[in-house]
């Protein structure tokens, strides 16, 4: 389950980058950002159900920093989306946060999977 949850984390980041260029190409690609989300989401449910009943030789402690990291991540990747209308501003500094704290929570699961 470690491995499917790193592939879908992986396929979310890839997503991730592309929702990213069509953005900053003035681009919008709706579906695009709403599979990054669903995947992003069903990453971190993977990642929890880790955390609950981890492999042999790792520690739920030492992975909480990366859920922390991943809870923040999918939140900040919702948020923008709610608030774009609104708050363009807002939004898009929620935006660069999430893509900042996305990249890290992903190095963090990697790092606390590679332990074992």
């Amino acid at each position: 389950m470690r491995s499917l949850a790193i592939a879908t984390l992986l396929g979310c980041v890839a997503l991730g980058v592309l929702a990213g260029a069509y953005y900053l190409g003035r681009s919008r690609r709706p579906w695009l950002v709403t599979l990054h989300l669903a995947l992003g989401a069903l990453g971190a449910w993977l990642f929890f159900l880790l955390l609950h009943a981890p492999p042999a030789g790792l520690a739920p402690a030492s992975g909480l920093a990366a859920g922390i990291l991943l809870g923040a991540a999918v939140l900040g990747g919702l948020l923008p989306r709610l608030l774009a209308r609104r708050a363009r501003r807002a939004a898009e500094w929620l935006l660069a946060v999430h893509v900042f704290t996305g990249l890290a929570a992903f190095l963090t699961v990697l790092s606390w999977s590679a332990r074992s």
